[in-house]
């Protein structure tokens, strides 16, 4: 088996393993997007909602397994094997609340820093904690696809500017992923506001995962846009634009988990895939008049 088959093998393997433990459905080798996506809405359209207290009171941020069977062996279960338990303790936690680094520009779209809902203690607060969870489910109130890409060849020595890493457990050498995030504007909540203008704020956040799933770094920005009656009909046509760029520890299986966030209404958007999946080649640092603006 050459190198090209087994990285490929690999990467089907990992997406594989993650459609099976969240209770979802990898397709391979098709182009019949029609025909893979009727198959996913049939097969998400029924379903069994069931709930449980863990009998376990230990605060300890552990993964835990759920195990459903039936007593008829005839049928086969599609459902989430298991959580990262969050609690008080969980380091984590902390990772997120210290995620407070200057943010990055987007044409279109004017910085106010880092992610501030992260810190909003508030129910929301706990929401995007819970969306933020390695393997916890997808939500699709913001519907949204990224682009994740090398952004530079080689081996950094020091993570990216503007990321906050959890220094006691990933260390380098690193590389730097280009996140390019596409979201829908139809479920943002908009403000027309007495300037005639209309305003949103939108949390980007991409967070770095370890296979134990212990966070290992954080790139969070909060951004706004104002836009007139011409400019939300051109913002209907393309879609909000954002990206950021993060540092992934090269030793290891890591994952990422990509956020939106409407800071008006709370609805979210998340992506989550493992960094196997993503290919070895770079993509040129884009100048500005390469980004694309809503």
């Amino acid at each position: 088996m050459n190198t090209e088959t087994e990285t490929l093998v690999g990467e089907h393997a990992a997406m594989g393993q993650i459609a099976a433990d969240t209770g979802g459905t990898a397709f391979f080798n098709t182009n019949d997007l029609a025909t893979a996506t009727r198959q996913a809405i049939d097969e998400g359209s029924e379903f069994y909602t069931l709930s449980y207290t863990p009998a376990s009171d230990e605060d300890k941020p552990d993964y835990r397994n759920i195990s459903i069977k039936l007593a008829d062996k005839d049928y086969h279960l599609s459902y989430r094997r298991g959580y990262y338990a969050d609690n008080e303790s969980n380091p984590n936690r902390t990772v997120l609340a210290q995620a407070t680094q200057p943010a990055s520009h987007s044409s279109g779209w004017v910085s106010l820093g880092d992610a501030k809902s992260v810190e909003q203690p508030d129910g929301r607060q706990a929401t995007l904690r819970r969306v933020l969870m390695l393997g916890s489910p997808e939500p699709t109130e913001i519907v949204m696809r990224i682009h994740v890409a090398l952004a530079s060849e080689g081996e950094d020595p020091e993570v990216v500017q503007g990321n906050s890493p959890n220094r006691s457990k990933m260390h380098g050498p690193y590389k730097k992923y280009l996140v390019q995030f596409a979201a829908s504007p139809r479920n943002v909540a908009f403000t027309h506001g007495d300037d005639n203008l209309y305003h949103a704020e939108l949390d980007f956040l991409t967070c770095v995962y370890g296979s134990e799933g212990l966070l290992l770094n954080v790139q969070s920005n909060t951004v706004r846009g104002d836009y007139d009656a011409n400019g939300m009909r051109e913002l209907l046509r393309t879609g909000i634009h954002f990206e950021q760029r993060i540092s992934v520890p090269i030793h290891g299986d890591s994952f990422l988990r990509t956020v939106v966030r409407d800071a008006a209404s709370g609805h979210l958007g998340a992506i989550e895939l493992p960094v196997a999946s993503i290919g070895d080649v770079s993509v040129p640092e884009p100048t500005l008049k390469d980004r694309r603006s809503p």
